[in-house]
């Protein structure tokens, strides 16, 4: 029986527990940790256990206005729909349009100045936001649809892979770390590689590395060379769909040793012992885009829906 006084954000963490389907970037737990436990809502579509839909979301403001944007190391975020069974595509266009027109009118109600999130790949019918007059970005993740054979997925590495993870397992070994500062430190660098200040501080990596550990949700890997230097380090966070690439650095001065692709490999091992796919996360920065497809995954497009209100 439900709780006629439960709120939507006490009904979303309910669904949260029982729906495989939602991400984990739109799992309550997840935003509690990104956004503060008191700084995201959620908006849905349906009534008691019968949710059809869910709009997960963080209103912030600055001088222009209110505007719901991006969220730090939150790859993506959107609409998660609950599809009937046996629906067919017509109906599922047309359920969907219904959707996403009640969302749009949620959202023209908060007075945004802007609006801005990233969709999971799973979400591929961008013409109802289309005919609001929003406008999407088209961007690439990689995907290992299917690790269960570990071999063919190995094996479908191309040629400079196979001949780098060589090179790489001569002088390397991978190991779980625990050592967040130094975690840090190292994915640091690649930021100070280019130039760029790192997005998020010590504190917010902390916090979401806790909050994924109480989950059994994430794996902090470290490349090392023999006198225990850490050369590569990655993060992933999983699913019950796919293991993620989250974060990943690498120390500038070591980089010809081959950590990263040594990390990659590991973690579409870990992917393949959960029974999960396993998603790159994806750029579109040309030299990375082509350092994820050498490894074979499927390229998926997703979409970026954004649009600026005149108020």
């Amino acid at each position: 029986m439900v709780n006629c006084n439960m709120t939507d954000k006490e009904r979303y963490r309910d669904i949260c527990k029982k729906e495989k389907s939602i991400p984990v970037f739109s799992k309550d737990w997840w935003l509690d940790s990104v956004c503060g436990e008191n700084n995201w809502e959620v908006y849905l579509i349906g009534t008691g256990k019968d949710i059809k839909a869910a709009f997960p979301y963080w209103i912030r403001e600055d001088n222009g206005g209110k505007y719901i944007g991006r969220i730090l190391l939150t790859q993506n975020n959107g609409i998660w729909i609950k599809y009937p069974d046996k629906q067919g595509i017509s109906a599922r266009q047309s359920y969907e349009e219904k959707i996403v027109n009640e969302i749009c009118d949620f959202i023209d109600s908060l007075g945004l100045v802007r609006y801005e999130q990233q969709y999971h790949y799973h979400f591929t019918n961008y013409l109802p936001f289309f005919w609001r007059h929003y406008k999407e970005i088209t961007r690439y993740t990689y995907v290992i649809e299917d690790t269960s054979d570990l071999e063919l997925v190995r094996d479908r590495y191309c040629s400079k892979v196979k001949n780098l993870l060589k090179k790489a397992r001569k002088n390397l070994y991978v190991e779980e770390t625990h050592d967040l500062e130094e975690f840090y430190d190292v994915n640091q660098m690649t930021f100070k590689r280019q130039g760029m200040e790192i997005p998020f501080s010590f504190d917010y990596f902390k916090n979401l590395y806790k909050a994924c550990k109480k989950q059994d949700a994430c794996l902090l890997l470290c490349a090392r060379d023999g006198s225990g230097t850490a050369q590569s380090v990655a993060m992933l966070v999983w699913d019950s769909m796919s293991v993620y690439y989250l974060l990943n650095g690498t120390n500038p001065d070591l980089k010809m040793f081959q950590g990263n692709d040594l990390l990659i490999d590991t973690a579409i091992m870990k992917a393949h012992e959960l029974g999960l796919k396993f998603d790159f996360e994806g750029s579109v920065i040309k030299n990375v885009n082509h350092a994820f497809r050498e490894f074979g995954g499927y390229p998926k497009p997703y979409f970026r829906i954004y649009k600026e209100f005149q108020l």
